[in-house]
């Protein structure tokens, strides 16, 4: 074997090394990007939970935002000043799992699961009454979302008041 045949092999060896490295390069990205997708859901589901879970805990405060979701004008004027930025960091949440699920980082069919209820809450005549005074402050597609929801109905689902109604009467099982 003289010099050029060794030289060839080597070359040989050597792409064989970098097509292999490619591939393992391949499977980890694959792995890495599902794992991210995993973890925007968690985070998605954390943030909503987050912001629900001591509004829940909280009688008094769970009962003004209630209020002001169903009936905006039965707020008192310190009660509105107190629910205005409820209702800000509530859209500002859904509004973050919009991107989240835009950008691909939710999984579809979770995302389909989660608009549906979201819609549902955000049909509540305070929340669409605050969001058209404050759409400025969302983003183009999360507005455009909105929109698109409030016009269609929510036709899945009950609203929440509804529900709460539904629930509250007597079984008829």
């Amino acid at each position: 074997m003289n010099w050029t045949a060794l030289g060839a092999l080597a070359e040989l060896i050597g792409a064989i090394g970098v097509i292999a490295s490619l591939i393992y390069l391949a499977t980890q990205v694959r792995q890495n990007a599902k794992g991210i997708r995993i973890a925007a859901a968690d985070a998605a589901v954390k943030s909503l939970m987050d912001w629900v879970t001591p509004l829940v805990q909280n009688p008094e405060s769970w009962d003004l935002f209630w209020r002001g979701c169903t009936n905006l004008q039965s707020l008192e004027p310190n009660e509105r000043a107190r629910w205005i930025p409820m209702a800000f960091v509530w859209l500002k949440t859904v509004e973050s799992v919009f991107i989240k699920a835009q950008q691909g980082s939710l999984d579809p069919s979770l995302w389909e699961g989660w608009s549906v209820i979201l819609r549902s809450f955000n049909s509540h005549p305070g929340i669409l009454t605050y969001f058209e005074e404050r759409r400025v402050a969302f983003s183009p597609g999360f507005v455009a979302w909105m929109d698109a929801a409030s016009s269609a109905g929510t036709k899945e689902l009950p609203t929440m008041a509804e529900l709460t109604e539904r629930l509250s009467a007597p079984s008829r099982v």
